[in-house]
């Protein structure tokens, strides 16, 4: 599981304290999956919020991050990506 929004999160740099950015979170996820590569039999990540989340296709001049990330986690053997719509209604919406 990761929260790459989560920005209370820091480390140490040459002796200066930083926040974890979203590439951080993201960078973080990938050095898990390859440490486990190979040895795990399913590998699913949970990411409340999607990083770099954009659309597949490019409207403008909108960033691809987001479909690049993704490839890349599946190139790397996840099988599933649970993450779910902010902006979605419904999604805000508690269930009954």
């Amino acid at each position: 599981m990761v929260d790459v929004c989560n920005h209370s999160l820091t480390y140490s740099l040459c002796g200066m304290v930083n926040h974890m950015s979203p590439d951080d979170h993201f960078q973080d996820l990938k050095r898990i999956i390859a440490a486990v590569g190979g040895k795990a039999r399913r590998i699913n990540v949970i990411m409340p919020f999607l990083y770099e989340s954009r659309q597949h296709k490019r409207t403008g001049r909108e960033s691809l991050d987001c479909a690049l990330a993704l490839e890349e986690l599946t190139e790397m053997g996840v099988e599933n990506i649970i993450t779910f719509d902010a902006h979605d209604p419904e999604c805000r919406t508690p269930s009954r």
